[in-house]
């Protein structure tokens, strides 16, 4: 073999191995991007009963159970258990925990509500118990953390209203009770204070029934006290007169009254009177009045 031939054979492998470098480099980067791309994915998906978020691996393809960085915030990603019977949320994927923690916020709220909804007791206790976990998400912004308190309020109002209506049951039966025993005898006397208990019994049940319809109306007027105290202080204010003070003049102390019950004592310089107004009173002075001379030692007035 020629030494042409030589370099030649040389160089081919040198092109060989570079396109073989090059190859595997640009594999390389091709497999760092699509697993850094599929690291950035969020998926909330719904397994048996349990609502679990899930972050993709970092390889191409592939998810996971996410777990946080943070161990203050692992209880807060833990799978959540919802009702048997909910749908499952939307196939989305999301590339920022602060969307996933929205999703999972509104998947829970329309949980709650559809809880609530049913009127049954185990089921207020349930709606409470997955609005405080997800409370625990910490991306959430104060508007959606206030979303949570007014569903919180939501439920322990619907469940008072059921409490209520248990009430109402066992004093309709308590009324029944005392009826029986005023019809059964206690008309006699026997049980003087059966007729108080039936028509307090009687005033309650009416009143428990027909409590919506004694509700005031709701006004966003403001009230009459408010409004009469603001008329007067309206009327006790007086307007502010400009002068000029001289610097000159010892401060006088007043007295400002601003309003019933209110007096502001402030210092004002003390005002000499203009010129004309003292050439006139000495030019006119008033007739018909006598001036009295200053008394003299020695001199008989």
């Amino acid at each position: 073999m020629s030494e042409y031939d030589e370099e030649k054979s040389g160089l081919s492998f040198l092109s060989k191995a570079l396109i073989v470098l090059v190859s595997v480099a640009a594999a390389l980067a091709l497999f760092y991007y699509f697993s850094a791309r599929n690291a950035g994915r969020y998926k909330l998906i719904l397994d048996g009963n349990k609502l679990v978020v899930e972050k993709g691996l970092f390889f191409p393809i592939g998810m996971g159970r996410y777990e946080p960085e943070d161990k203050r915030f692992l209880s807060a990603y833990e799978p959540i258990e919802v009702p048997a019977e909910s749908s499952p949320p939307a196939d989305r994927t999301f590339h920022e925990l602060a969307d996933i923690d929205v999703a999972l916020l509104n998947y829970i709220l329309d949980v709650s509500k559809d809880l609530v909804a049913k009127g049954k007791p185990e089921n207020f206790d349930q709606a409470l118990k997955l609005l405080k976990r997800v409370d625990e998400l910490p991306a959430l912004s104060n508007a959606q953390r206030q979303k949570i308190r007014d569903t919180k309020a939501d439920v322990y109002y619907s469940q008072g209203k059921l409490i209520l209506q248990k009430v109402a049951d066992e004093l309709r039966t308590v009324l029944e009770h005392f009826r029986e025993a005023k019809n059964s005898g206690g008309s006699t006397g026997k049980y003087r204070d059966i007729d108080h208990w039936i028509a307090l019994l009687e005033s309650k049940i009416r009143y428990i029934e027909s409590g919506e319809s004694t509700l005031p109306p709701q006004t966003t007027q403001p009230r009459p006290m408010q409004h009469e105290q603001m008329e007067q202080m309206k009327q006790h204010v007086r307007p502010m007169q400009r002068y000029t003070p001289d610097e000159s003049q010892e401060p006088v102390q007043k007295h400002i009254q601003t309003g019933p019950g209110m007096e502001t004592r402030i210092q004002v310089p003390q005002l000499e009177p203009k010129q004309e107004d003292t050439a006139k009173s000495k030019e006119s002075p008033n007739k018909g009045t006598k001036t009295k001379k200053p008394a003299i030692k020695g001199e008989t007035l």
